[in-house]
C-alpha cells in the first residue's frame, strides 16, 4: 500500500530475474516483466479475498500470460493464502497461465538449469 514501492529486473550471466515488490496490478505491468527467466511475484491473497494495493492470484495469472517467464515464484504469502494452500494456488496459476509456478518456502534456494 506504499506508492513508492518498485520492482526490478536484474540480468546476470544471461539469466534475467524479476521481482514485483509489494504492489497492485497497474497498467503495463505485464510488459515490464517480459524477458524474465524467473519472476518472483508478491501474491498476498487468493483471488476471492483480494484487497486493494496487493496482488492476488487472478492478477498473477494476467501478468504471467503476457510476461511468460520460464518460472514464476510466489512470495509474500498472506494468512488467507497460507490457509487455502499456496501450492494449490501455484498449481492453479500454472494451469491458467501456462507458466511453471511454485510457492516459495522460507530459506528456499533455487538454482538455474543454465
Amino acid at each position: 500500500d506504499e506508492p513508492t514501492c518498485f520492482g526490478f529486473k536484474l540480468t546476470v550471466d544471461r539469466i534475467t530475474v524479476g521481482y514485483t515488490s509489494d504492489t497492485e496490478l497497474y497498467s503495463g505491468m505485464e510488459k515490464n516483466y517480459q524477458g524474465c527467466d524467473y519472476l518472483t511475484l508478491n501474491c498476498l491473497r487468493p483471488s476471492d479475498s483480494g484487497i486493494p494495493d496487493h496482488l492476488k492470484t487472478e492478477d498473477i495469472i494476467k501478468i504471467l500470460k503476457v510476461a511468460k517467464p520460464r518460472m514464476a515464484i510466489l512470495s509474500h504469502l498472506g494468512l488467507q493464502m497460507l490457509k487455502i494452500g499456496p501450492e494449490k494456488q501455484a498449481e492453479l496459476i500454472e494451469k491458467e497461465s501456462g507458466v511453471k509456478c511454485i510457492a516459495a518456502k522460507d530459506g528456499q534456494i533455487l538454482k538455474s538449469s543454465e
